[in-house]
Protein backbone atom coordinates (compact mmCIF):
# COMPACT_ATOMS: atom_id res chain seq x y z
CA UNK A 1 0.00 0.00 0.00
CA UNK A 2 1.50 3.34 -1.08
CA UNK A 3 0.75 6.19 1.32
CA UNK A 4 1.55 9.61 -0.11
CA UNK A 5 1.75 12.94 1.66
CA UNK A 6 -0.14 13.42 4.89
CA UNK A 7 -1.76 9.98 4.67
CA UNK A 8 1.15 7.94 5.98
CA UNK A 9 1.89 9.78 9.22
CA UNK A 10 -1.48 9.26 11.02
CA UNK A 11 -1.50 5.64 9.84
CA UNK A 12 1.99 5.04 11.28
CA UNK A 13 0.98 6.54 14.64
CA UNK A 14 -2.15 4.37 14.70
CA UNK A 15 -0.11 1.22 14.01
CA UNK A 16 2.51 2.13 16.62
CA UNK A 17 -0.23 2.70 19.20
CA UNK A 18 -1.45 -0.86 18.64
CA UNK A 19 1.99 -2.53 18.53
CA UNK A 20 3.83 -4.35 21.29
CA UNK A 21 7.21 -4.43 19.50
CA UNK A 22 8.69 -1.76 17.22
CA UNK A 23 12.07 -1.81 15.51
CA UNK A 24 13.21 1.39 13.83
CA UNK A 25 16.23 1.92 11.56
CA UNK A 26 16.29 5.49 10.34
CA UNK A 27 18.74 8.15 9.26
CA UNK A 28 17.19 10.88 11.44
CA UNK A 29 14.75 10.74 14.35
CA UNK A 30 13.24 13.80 16.03
CA UNK A 31 9.48 13.76 15.54
CA UNK A 32 7.73 14.92 18.71
CA UNK A 33 4.39 13.14 18.25
CA UNK A 34 6.03 9.78 17.57
CA UNK A 35 8.50 10.34 20.40
CA UNK A 36 5.73 11.09 22.89
CA UNK A 37 3.82 8.00 21.77
CA UNK A 38 6.94 5.85 22.24
CA UNK A 39 7.50 7.27 25.74
CA UNK A 40 3.85 6.72 26.67
CA UNK A 41 4.04 3.10 25.55
CA UNK A 42 7.38 2.49 27.30
CA UNK A 43 5.98 3.88 30.55
CA UNK A 44 2.63 2.13 30.19
CA UNK A 45 1.34 -0.94 31.95
CA UNK A 46 1.57 -3.25 28.94
CA UNK A 47 4.88 -4.68 27.77
CA UNK A 48 6.39 -2.69 24.93
CA UNK A 49 9.71 -3.41 23.25
CA UNK A 50 11.36 -0.62 21.24
CA UNK A 51 14.68 -0.56 19.40
CA UNK A 52 15.75 2.57 17.53
CA UNK A 53 18.88 2.61 15.39
CA UNK A 54 20.06 5.88 13.83
CA UNK A 55 23.02 6.97 11.74
CA UNK A 56 26.16 7.23 13.88
CA UNK A 57 27.66 10.20 12.07
CA UNK A 58 24.41 12.17 12.20
CA UNK A 59 24.07 11.39 15.90
CA UNK A 60 27.64 12.42 16.70
CA UNK A 61 27.61 15.53 14.50
CA UNK A 62 24.10 16.38 15.66
CA UNK A 63 22.60 16.68 12.18
CA UNK A 64 19.20 16.82 13.90
CA UNK A 65 19.71 18.82 17.12
CA UNK A 66 16.53 17.50 18.78
CA UNK A 67 17.49 13.91 18.04
CA UNK A 68 20.08 13.29 20.79
CA UNK A 69 17.92 14.34 23.78
CA UNK A 70 14.95 12.40 22.42
CA UNK A 71 17.00 9.25 21.92
CA UNK A 72 18.50 9.55 25.40
CA UNK A 73 14.99 9.96 26.84
CA UNK A 74 13.88 6.78 25.04
CA UNK A 75 16.90 4.96 26.44
CA UNK A 76 16.08 6.21 29.93
CA UNK A 77 12.54 4.89 29.54
CA UNK A 78 13.78 1.41 28.61
CA UNK A 79 14.22 1.42 24.83
CA UNK A 80 17.26 -0.05 23.13
CA UNK A 81 18.95 2.82 21.30
CA UNK A 82 21.82 2.26 18.88
CA UNK A 83 23.97 4.06 16.35
CA UNK A 84 25.21 2.42 13.16
CA UNK A 85 27.34 3.31 10.16
CA UNK A 86 26.70 2.32 6.61
CA UNK A 87 28.98 -0.01 4.73
CA UNK A 88 32.65 0.79 4.47
CA UNK A 89 34.47 3.57 6.26
CA UNK A 90 32.49 6.46 4.80
CA UNK A 91 29.02 4.98 4.58
CA UNK A 92 26.03 6.21 6.52
CA UNK A 93 22.92 4.42 7.73
CA UNK A 94 20.42 6.00 5.37
CA UNK A 95 17.69 3.42 5.93
CA UNK A 96 14.13 4.51 6.67
CA UNK A 97 12.19 1.57 8.04
CA UNK A 98 9.82 0.79 10.89
CA UNK A 99 8.76 -2.79 11.64
CA UNK A 100 5.79 -3.37 13.95
CA UNK A 101 5.24 -6.76 15.57
CA UNK A 102 6.90 -8.37 12.53
CA UNK A 103 3.52 -8.00 10.78
CA UNK A 104 3.62 -4.47 9.33
CA UNK A 105 6.51 -2.44 7.94
CA UNK A 106 6.84 1.13 6.75
CA UNK A 107 9.62 2.10 4.38
CA UNK A 108 10.22 4.79 1.81
CA UNK A 109 11.70 8.25 1.57
CA UNK A 110 10.61 9.65 4.94
CA UNK A 111 12.79 10.15 7.99
CA UNK A 112 11.04 10.23 11.36
CA UNK A 113 11.42 13.98 11.74
CA UNK A 114 9.15 16.97 12.20
CA UNK A 115 9.81 18.06 8.63
CA UNK A 116 8.88 14.68 7.19
CA UNK A 117 5.25 15.29 8.15
CA UNK A 118 5.00 18.15 5.66
CA UNK A 119 7.52 17.07 2.99
CA UNK A 120 6.41 15.34 -0.18
CA UNK A 121 7.29 11.83 0.96
CA UNK A 122 6.44 8.48 -0.52
CA UNK A 123 5.98 5.75 2.07
CA UNK A 124 4.97 2.14 1.58
CA UNK A 125 3.05 0.24 4.25
CA UNK A 126 3.75 -3.44 3.83
CA UNK A 127 2.02 -6.53 5.16
CA UNK A 128 2.61 -10.22 4.53
CA UNK A 129 5.83 -11.75 3.14
CA UNK A 130 7.56 -8.43 2.28
CA UNK A 131 7.62 -7.54 5.99
CA UNK A 132 9.99 -10.44 6.61
CA UNK A 133 12.44 -9.08 4.03
CA UNK A 134 12.35 -5.60 5.60
CA UNK A 135 12.70 -7.11 9.07
CA UNK A 136 15.76 -9.12 8.01
CA UNK A 137 17.39 -6.07 6.40
CA UNK A 138 16.76 -3.96 9.52
CA UNK A 139 18.15 -6.77 11.70
CA UNK A 140 21.35 -6.69 9.63
CA UNK A 141 21.77 -2.96 10.20
CA UNK A 142 20.98 -3.33 13.89
CA UNK A 143 23.39 -6.25 14.34
CA UNK A 144 26.28 -3.95 13.41
CA UNK A 145 25.00 -1.14 15.64
CA UNK A 146 26.51 0.08 18.90
CA UNK A 147 24.20 0.68 21.85
CA UNK A 148 24.45 4.13 23.40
Amino acid sequence: EVLPGATWWPRLLEDVAAASRVVVAVYLYDNTSLHELFLQKLRGRRAFDLQVTVDKEGFEKRDAPRQRPKLLALKGAGAKVCVASGEGTTGRLHCKAVVLDRRVAYTGSANLTEKSESNHELVCRLQGPPVQAVSEAVATFCAAAVFI
